[in-house]
């Protein structure tokens, strides 16, 4: 019997409720968890951050930039972002457009990142690390958007992200303008981390490698600790732990780029 046209139209209809139930499971679930962990972690959480944040262990001077390796070292950004946005060319297509847009947001976020850490490390202080700390809010969302796409949906992407992204942007604000708080930044960095985590680890079936994905979360992981161990660092090796951090951080980017890039093979294959 020949599949008519009106059952191709249920059957759409129906992997499109099947979706969205899916979604709003996933996003309440996702809010619960968060919501559970931030709950009993935000009396501790801090309200600002100390005045030897901004006392970098290495301020040497070379060719006339102050902090010259914590400004340097950004430059793995710039050539990762140039990177994530060839892979977004490459693989943009009308099937998909929910998982590249938020890719590319992602990748437009490094590339800023580049800039304003660069920008921040120039002369350190509570207002030039705003400028460091917006864009790096803005990837964060869309890194999950990204993977919330590819394992669950993504026909919901252009709301989702903007919505997160308007999250994000206040978050940061929030910490020199308004509430003068800390603490909305941190629950959207580790909040992003922490749902991506779950994607990851209760919705295993995706295009994205959960290897790659897993390996960035490490090196992210390592990065923070330089970040923590920025004086020890410097005492054992030739750089700061916040140079270190900007190495391995990078490599936890190059790992996601390297993970978008194998989900345009995976489409071809799905496709055959």
């Amino acid at each position: 019997m020949p599949f008519a046209a009106s059952d191709y139209t249920v059957v759409l209809l129906a992997k499109a409720n099947s979706s969205a139930v899916l979604a709003i499971q996933t996003t309440a679930l996702i809010l619960l968890v968060i919501g559970g962990v931030f709950y009993f972690a935000w009396p501790h959480l801090p309200l600002q951050d100390s005045a030897e944040y901004f006392q970098f262990a290495d301020q040497r001077r070379i060719l006339g930039l102050p902090h010259f390796w914590n400004v340097f070292s950004n430059v793995l950004f710039l050539y990762l972002s140039l990177f994530g946005f060839f892979i977004f060319i490459r693989n943009y297509h009308a099937l998909d457009e929910g998982l590249w847009e938020s890719f590319l947001v992602f990748a437009i976020g490094v590339f800023l990142t580049c800039w304003g850490s660069s920008y921040f490390h120039l002369n350190p202080n509570p207002q030039t690390l705003l400028w460091d700390r917006l864009p790096m809010a803005v990837g964060f969302v869309a890194l999950f958007c990204f993977l919330f796409a590819d394992r669950i949906t993504d026909r919901y992407n252009r709301v989702m992200l903007p919505v997160l992204a308007t999250l994000a942007i206040g978050s940061v604000f929030a910490v020199n303008h308004g509430p003068q708080d800390l603490r909305p930044y941190i629950v959207v960095q580790y909040g992003a981390l922490l749902a991506c985590l779950f994607l990851l680890v209760f919705h295993r079936r995706g295009r994205v490698s959960t290897k790659l994905f897993a390996m960035s979360f490490v090196f992210y992981g390592i990065a923070k600790l330089c970040e923590y161990f920025d004086v020890q660092m410097f005492d054992h090796t030739f750089w700061s732990g916040h140079t270190w951090k900007h190495i391995f951080a990078a490599a936890a980017i190059y790992c996601l780029c390297l993970a978008a890039a194998k989900v345009h093979l995976q489409i071809k294959r799905d496709r055959m």
